[in-house]
């Protein structure tokens, strides 16, 4: 099946480019042209993502100078001109391209339009899915290339942040698999709130395992194809897709037992910390956890 990114390539080569060079040669020079968002930027569109927003279509990025100048009218008159149709597809739901200024396109897509200057800003005022998306968003053109340095910029957490994010998804790991779903509901045999635990710890599970790789977590609904894609997680995978299918109760058990096994050793190995600090009564988990924010403290900076 073809691919909504090729069909932006192919229209932004095949039409955009030409149209700029023809009516804009003062500006074709300076203006940058991408496409980030949805599930065509993570390569995992398929038949059901044509509904909105998937195939012909591209933003062009501008300076400040260049959009207060041309910037609303060169909106105005690309999206006026573009074809309703390229190679059999057409967009739905949209204009077909879009037109913003460095800052706005970056303030828009992941809310600041430079990085954070501390890592307390980093944690606090950026969205992990909207980071990668521009950490995967494909870019036609840039011959100035300021949009690919600020996207560079933005392409890793600092260290600190990893830390602080890791311990999130530990918590979360730990809260609903080992706490809630093995001490508490299965003894209780609350079968609506193990299925809650368990979308929830599986999440995790993922979300944890991208952290270790310094890979940003996407939007949930894709955060199991990503975390496919990473080395060393065959039996991670394995363990999560048999616990999706499984009605089981000992099955389960067992699985969410094996998958808090592996995190706690991949967690341990990451961060060196100690595999097992003794007169410490709390799951391995959650001590892990103390240890790992014990030497990555969540300071005010």
């Amino acid at each position: 099946m073809i691919k909504g990114i090729d069909i932006a390539h192919s229209f932004f080569d095949g039409w955009g480019l030409p149209f700029l060079r023809a009516e804009y040669s003062h500006l074709v020079d300076r203006v940058a042209s991408v496409v980030c968002g949805r599930s065509q930027s993570l390569g995992h569109d398929d038949g059901l993502s044509r509904d909105h927003d998937w195939g012909p279509q591209f933003s062009l990025v501008l300076t400040a100078d260049d959009m207060r100048r041309y910037g609303r009218w060169l909106s105005q008159r690309i999206n006026a001109a573009a074809p309703r149709e390229w190679d059999g597809y057409h967009l739905e739901n949209g204009e077909s391209v879009e037109v913003a200024s460095l800052n706005r396109w970056f303030r828009r897509q992941v809310n600041c339009e430079y990085p954070p200057k501390t890592d307390r800003a980093w944690y606090s005022k950026t969205r992990q899915d909207n980071l990668c998306m521009l950490k995967r968003a494909t870019v036609f053109y840039d011959p100035l290339g300021e949009w690919t340095a600020r996207r560079q910029a933005f392409s890793t957490y600092p260290d600190r942040v990893w830390a602080w994010r890791a311990s999130d998804e530990i918590y979360r790991v730990w809260h609903f698999g080992q706490y809630n779903f093995l001490d508490r509901l299965t003894p209780r045999r609350d079968h609506v709130a193990i299925s809650i635990a368990l979308g929830t710890f599986s999440e995790a599970a993922m979300r944890l395992t991208m952290t270790l790789a310094h890979e940003y977590s996407p939007f949930w609904k894709w955060g199991a194809a990503e975390f496919r894609r990473l080395p060393n997680v065959e039996s991670l995978d394995q363990w999560l897709r048999q616990l999706a299918m499984t009605v089981d109760l000992d099955e389960r058990v067992h699985l969410v037992t094996a998958i808090c096994d592996e995190l706690h050793t991949r967690v341990v190995n990451h961060f060196d910390l100690d595999p097992a600090p003794t007169n410490h009564p709390q799951h391995p988990l959650w001590r892990a956890r103390q240890e790992l924010l014990g030497k990555f403290p969540k300071t005010k900076k």
